[in-house]
This record gives C-alpha cells, sequence and structure tokens, in this order.
C-alpha cells in the first residue's frame, strides 16, 4: 500500500511541515496503520528508517517504491521493508522478527509495549486468506483458551489485522523438538522423560476433550524452566539434555474438541504423513480420537530413540500407504541398547488399531513413569498368531497370495515335468513336428520366466511376514511350538526354492546375499535342516571374489558381519562348536576392522559392541568345545573391551550389567585353569564395578544384587 502522505513524516518530525499539512496528516495518522507504524518505529529510537532518511535526502526517491509495497484494492495492511513483508498490528506492538511460518501461518516476534514484553503473534500468511483458514485459526485460539497446562503454549489474546484474526501467544526462549533431535538420537531416559511430560500435557488436553491430530517435533517447544512451575512427579525434574528445560505443545491450528463438528471435510486428509495414525492415513476423519495423539507421540518416541521415524518415503502417499498397512520396524533392531520396556511402550502406541493402544494418554504417561522408576509396565508385545492374524487382516490379498505361491512353486514344476515329457515323445517324429517343438520350447521359456518371477514375489512377500512377525522383538521364534515349525519350514522352503533356482544358473550375487543369509538365519531358528554346506560356500565365494575396496564398504561389510554371526549359529546347532568359535573370531577380526574405519565418528561404538559380544560368543563356544585356554583367551578380550567401551560412553548400567557377568565368567575360566589369583582378581573387579554404578529400581536392579551375592560367595566374603 502506497501512502502519499508516508512521505512527509520526515519533515512532521523535523517541524518543517507547513500548519495545514500538518493537521492532515495527523487526521491521516488515526486511519492508516502503515504510517502508524512507520511513525511508531521511529518515536523508539534506533537506526533511521527509509522513509525518514528519504526526506532528509539520505535515501533514492526510487528506494521508497521497492521498499513499500502492496495491494491497497485488496486490503493489504502489511507493509514490505528491504524484502520482508511485515504485518501491520495494533499500535502497543512492534514486530522485532519473523521466528517461523507454517503451511497457513507466519509467527512473529513482537514487543507488547503496553505490558513490557516480547510476545510470540501467528497472523495468516496471506491478507486473502480463505473464509476456512480463518476459522481454523479462530479455532485455535478457541482451543488454546480453553487450555492452562506448563506443557502447552499459553494464548494471551486475539488481535486483528486487516480484518483476520492474529493469535498473541506466549514467546519461548528454546528450539523446537525438531531442531533439537536434528544429528542425535537420545538415551533412554531421556526420550522416556520427554514422552511423559508430552503425554502428560496431551492427557490434559484430552480431559478437555481437545484433539491435537498433527503432533509432531516441529510442533513441540522448548523453553527454560526458570519460574515455571511444572509437573515433578514423571521421573522427578529433567535431567541430562532437558536439565532446566520443559517442552511444549504448539499449533493448534488443526486441533478440534471431540464432541466438535470437524472443519475438514470426509476423505481430506490432515496431518503430517510420516507422524498421522493409521486411521488419520485412511481419511476418515469420524475414526479419529484421542488414540490418534497416543500413535504421533509414539513415532516421536520412536524417532527420539532411533533417529528416524518408522515410515518415510519421497512420495507421501506411500508413507501413507505403508502407514496404514506394515508394521515398523522393531526399535531394538536399529539401536540394540534400547530397554526391552521402553520398546514395548513404543510400539503399544504404534499399534495399527486403536483398541491395541494404551486407552489414555494418562495410562501411557504411568506406563512411562513406571519405567522412569524401575518398576513393570503394563505394555506387553502381541503374541505371534496375534500378529500374524492382523498381519493377513490388513495384507488380505497378499497373505492369499502367498499360500497360492507355495502351492505354484510346486505346481509349476510339475506343470514343467509334463511339458518335457511332451517334448520326448516329439523328439521320435522330429521332422513331422518341428514346428511344435519350437513352440514347446517358446513354452518352456516362458515358464521358466514365470517361475523366476514366482520365485522373486515369494521371497519378497515372505520378507514382508517375516519383518512384520520380528517387529515386536524376536520372541515369536523361542518357543518352537507345531505350528511355529511349520510357519519356519514354510518360510525355508521359499527361500531354499529361490537358491536352488538360481544358484544352478550363476554365481550368486549381490541381489542373492540377503535371501542365502536369511535362508541360514531361519535354519538356525530351528527350521530342522541340515548344513547347506553348498549355500555357506557360495556366500564364501562371493565375499572374496571382491575387490579389497567393495569388500571394505559399510554395507558390505554389514552384510558380511550379519553372515558370520548366522553361520556361527549354524554351526553351534549343527554341535561343531569349534567351528562356531572360529567363525566368532572371524567377526572379531571383521568388527576390528569396521571399528578402524569409523574411528572418531558417533557411530564408532557400534562395531566395538559387536566385537566385544563376538569374543564373548567366542569363549562360550570354546568353553563348551572343551577348550579352555582359547575360552580364557576369548573372554578376557570380551571384558578388556568391554571396559573401555564402557568408560567412553558413561558405563550406561544394561553395559555395566553385561561387563559384570563377562568378569564373573572370566574368573571361573581362570579358575579351572589354575590360576586362582587371577580368578580373585577378575571377581574383585566385577564387584567393584556393581558399587560404582547407580541401578535403577525393578528387574535391573535385583539382577546386580544377584552378581553381587554371587561374587562375594566366589571370593570368600
Amino acid at each position: 500500500m502506497n501512502c502519499e502522505l508516508s512521505s512527509r513524516l520526515g519533515q512532521y518530525l523535523d517541524g518543517s511541515l507547513s500548519e495545514s499539512l500538518s493537521e492532515q496528516l495527523e487526521q491521516h495518522l488515526g486511519e492508516c496503520g502503515i504510517c502508524s507504524h512507520l511513525l511508531s518505529q521511529t518515536l523508539e529510537g534506533g537506526e533511521q528508517p527509509w522513509w525518514l532518511q528519504l526526506a532528509r535526502g539520505g535515501l533514492s526517491s526510487d528506494r521508497s517504491a521497492d521498499v513499500v509495497s502492496g495491494d491497497k484494492s485488496a486490503g493489504d495492511d502489511r507493509v514490505a521493508v528491504s524484502g520482508m513483508v511485515y504485518p501491520v498490528l495494533p499500535l502497543r506492538y512492534r514486530v522485532l522478527r519473523r521466528l517461523g511460518q507454517g503451511g497457513m501461518g507466519v509467527v512473529w516476534e513482537c514487543l507488547d509495549e503496553v505490558l513490557g514484553r516480547s510476545v510470540a503473534i501467528k497472523v495468516l500468511r496471506s491478507v486473502a486468506a480463505t473464509e476456512h483458514e480463518s476459522q481454523r485459526l479462530m479455532q485455535e485460539a478457541a482451543v488454546l483458551g480453553r487450555l492452562n497446562h506448563s506443557g502447552i503454549v499459553r494464548v494471551l489474546g486475539l488481535e486483528s489485522v486487516s480484518g483476520q484474526p492474529a493469535l498473541v501467544m506466549e514467546l519461548l526462549s528454546g528450539p523446537s523438538l525438531s531442531d533439537f533431535l536434528r544429528d542425535r538420537t537420545l538415551g533412554d531416559r531421556d526420550a522416556a522423560w520427554a514422552a511423559a511430560s508430552l503425554a502428560g500435557a496431551l492427557a490434559y488436553a484430552h480431559r478437555q476433550g481437545v484433539i491435537h491430530r498433527d503432533l509432531k517435533p516441529a510442533n513441540i517447544l522448548l523453553d527454560d524452566l526458570a519460574g515455571v512451575s511444572v509437573d515433578e512427579s514423571v521421573g522427578g525434574l529433567p535431567t541430562g539434555l532437558f536439565a532446566g528445560r520443559r517442552l511444549l505443545i504448539s499449533d493448534f491450528g488443526t486441533a478440534r474438541f471431540s464432541q466438535q463438528q470437524t472443519v475438514t471435510q470426509a476423505g481430506q486428509l490432515l496431518g503430517t504423513p510420516a507422524w498421522m495414525s493409521p486411521e488419520q492415513a485412511s481419511g476418515d476423519v469420524s475414526r479419529v480420537t484421542a488414540s490418534t495423539d497416543i500413535y504421533s507421540l509414539g513415532v516421536v518416541l520412536y524417532q527420539m530413540l532411533t533417529g528416524r521415524v518408522p515410515f518415510v518415503t519421497d512420495d507421501p502417499m506411500t508413507t501413507l500407504a505403508l502407514v496404514r498397512t506394515e508394521s515398523p520396524l522393531s526399535p531394538r533392531l536399529i539401536q540394540p541398547r534400547i530397554p526391552r520396556d521402553l520398546e514395548n511402550i513404543c510400539l503399544k502406541c504404534l499399534a495399527k488399531s486403536p483398541a491395541d493402544r494404551y486407552g489414555t494418554a494418562e495410562l501411557l504417561e504411568g506406563d512411562l513413569r513406571a519405567f522412569l522408576e524401575g518398576r513393570p509396565v503394563q505394555a506387553r508385545p502381541l503374541g505371534p498368531h496375534v500378529q500374524l492374524y492382523r498381519w493377513s487382516q490388513r495384507h488380505r490379498g497378499v497373505a492369499t497370495l502367498l499360500a497360492i505361491i507355495l502351492l505354484l512353486l510346486s505346481g509349476t514344476a510339475i506343470g514343467l515335468q509334463v511339458v518335457a515329457v511332451r517334448e520326448r515323445g516329439l523328439r521320435a517324429d522330429a521332422d513331422q513336428r518341428r514346428d511344435e517343438a519350437d513352440r514347446i520350447k517358446r513354452v518352456m521359456e516362458s515358464q521358466n520366466a514365470q517361475i523366476e518371477g514366482q520365485l522373486i514375489e515369494a521371497v519378497k512377500l515372505m520378507e514382508s511376514l517375516l519383518i512384520s512377525t520380528l517387529s515386536n522383538g524376536p520372541d515369536f521364534f523361542t518357543e518352537l511350538t507345531a505350528k511355529r515349525q511349520d510357519f519356519l519350514r514354510d518360510a525355508r522352503q521359499v527361500y531354499a526354492r529361490y537358491l536352488q533356482h538360481f544358484m544352478k544358473k550363476r554365481p550368486l550375487q549381490l541381489q542373492d546375499l540377503n535371501v542365502a543369509i536369511r535362508y541360514l538365519w531361519l535354519i538356525q531358528q530351528g527350521g530342522g535342516a541340515e548344513v547347506p554346506e553348498e549355500v555357506i560356500a557360495a556366500i564364501e565365494q562371493y565375499f572374496a571374489g571382491l575387490a579389497e575396496d567393495l569388500r571394505n564398504s559399510p554395507q558390505v561389510m554389514d552384510l558380511e558381519v550379519r553372515f558370520l554371526e548366522v553361520n556361527a549359529g549354524v554351526c553351534a546347532r549343527a554341535g561343531d562348536h569349534s567351528a562356531a568359535a572360529g567363525v566368532w573370531l572371524r567377526s572379531i577380526e571383521l568388527l576390528t576392522r569396521r571399528s578402524r574405519i569409523l574411528e572418531g565418528k558417533p557411530d564408532q561404538w557400534l562395531p566395538d559392541q559387536l566385537r566385544n559380544l563376538s569374543a564373548a560368543n567366542a569363549a562360550i563356544e570354546f568353553r563348551i568345545a572343551g577348550q579352555l585356554v582359547e575360552a580364557e583367551r576369548a573372554q578376557r578380550e570380551a571384558v578388556h573391551g568391554a571396559i573401555q567401551l564402557n568408560d567412553r560412553l558413561g558405563r550406561l548400567p544394561q553395559d555395566e550389567l553385561r561387563l559384570v557377568f563377562w568378569l564373573l565368567i572370566h574368573g571361573d575360566l581362570l579358575q579351572q585353569l589354575g590360576d586362582s589369583a587371577g580368578a580373585r582378581g577378575a571377581w574383585a573387579m566385577g564387584r567393584q564395578r556393581l558399587g560404582l554404578t547407580q541401578w535403577p529400581t525393578g528387574s535391573m536392579a535385583s539382577e546386580a544384587e544377584r552378581f553381587r551375592q554371587d561374587l562375594s560367595s566366589r571370593l570368600g566374603e
């Protein structure tokens, strides 16, 4: 909006404007928001604004056209200075800087000159905003006006800008949780405390009848605790990364009251795909309840623990499809350090069916509080049969196809045998039936291509089923009941048929490697087959044939570590414990190289920890094989590696408990070898490490006490 009188403001302040024009300008100041805003800027002091520089000759007249713009016909009362479009707010507010913007609004830091405090003001991005957008912002004001909780951003008032609502809110000092989590994952207790704090705020909102519907890290803000009263019951005041801070839920623009007619139309997707619940992803707004917020908080907890969300792709529609149909990968498969109880809490939030999630946010908060206090939690993984049933309900077509494929794999082979017999009969009369023979050859080639396509599809489907089954942990395979044996046998049959077919045609390739390793893993889990020497030899040949730079690449090294781990398990299951120990020693060597490559990087701890576990497993296999000297050497390597790693990572209780157990075993081995002094030294160190660790209450503390008693008994105390 270009004001003809704005160029006169400098003369007005200098006293050089005529009396008649001064009166005219004073009347204009009462009507024009832009000039009032510019005048208040000047009276505040500081750098002279562009219009005063122009009046005093410090800025060219061409510049004035660039810095003030707008569309008078559209009623635009905003002012653009140096390319930044500022809202013109009521005179009590002075705009300081833009804090950020979302899909609908822009948030500004402003000074309330009446009360002398800084506030955040959210205005619509466009003065030509639709009635729907205005209604959404008014609804956010109505929602926040009902809420008064230390974990929810407070609304301080409602103003009007160009006839559109503007929301005045408290100004927070910290970044968003999204910025805070960039390039970092949280420790178990930090993540649990943050989730419990947010669950408490959600529980309060739900009791007031408010559903957020777009909970994500970008809508969670951090602020200083100074002068703020917060609930200290959730694991006490925050420590670690959140020491002296609180978390607040913001942006209730998509929220609604639980009994309110929704602003969103049926079929319209509302939220952010990666954090949306399955019922949101389906577009059925009638199914969106408070349970939707619990799912979204589960995604936030998953992200805090693992550094990633459960489902994300380049295509939002693909992400939504995964949210609706697929189970998330177990957090412990991404970060093995995550306690199982915390993983169970997270996965219960992420259940596809709202009925399988926590009934209320209070129950979720209670379970997180129990975890923080070392008490038993209520969350338990779904049983394997329930998992398979739920998976089949979400993938009716796929589950049926998988059953059909198992029949097709044998049925197609029978069809090929019939074709082959027919071909042999035709060869007796080849001169007369050559055309028919050519046709049969083409049929065989077509059948072969179909078989390969079916084999590839069968493996993809079975892999999807296995990942879905494992997503809540490996407990499915701990007890081999008849039904589980049947499942493992069917899975092994699919992978075996694939390998039999393709290994006859060509050497093992990269795309076959995962299939081969999974096949060995199924045997290790109790598939009942003999050790497949030809598959192991093919995998060994594949790795041996790689160029050195490719073999040292992270992807290939991770695959080789997986292969060695599974191969050791297969050898042990077959009763060859010496061979199993030898494989674990190879794993130690490989992981040592992997650690050197990652030296100085944040992820170096993972190969170091896997190397220590490999050494401990080698000691077990050597001990079973009766090779005590080799067992002691491997156990010593595991202990020394764990001491170095734990001291580097801060002696986490679960890691220290494992180290104490290894020290106890090491002492036993030394005692068996006749080194009583060495044995007592190992046991004494174990007791010392127990005393240096602060054990949380619960099962871990009980286990630590049991080790303390065992060590004292061995030391004769």
